[in-house]
């Protein structure tokens, strides 16, 4: 699923969290409230989950992590 947390501004920021059972991407204007959540998802997440963090307007995965 796509999740919007702009709050009505640009898209800068993408958290991907992708599962076995499918994917789920939260945009953020902000960098500060996609890294808290990348943060939060790598502690709650089940093993075999992969999540990154993108920059989407320098196009670069800032990072990444196998849970």
């Amino acid at each position: 699923m796509r999740f919007d947390y702009t709050k009505g501004q640009g898209a800068k920021y993408m958290v991907s969290i992708h599962r076995e059972s499918g994917d789920d991407f939260y945009y953020f204007h902000y960098h500060k409230g996609a890294k808290e959540l990348f943060d939060s998802a790598k502690t709650r997440e089940a093993k075999g989950t992969s999540i990154s963090l993108y920059d989407m307007k320098q196009d670069i995965r800032k990072e990444y992590v196998r849970v």
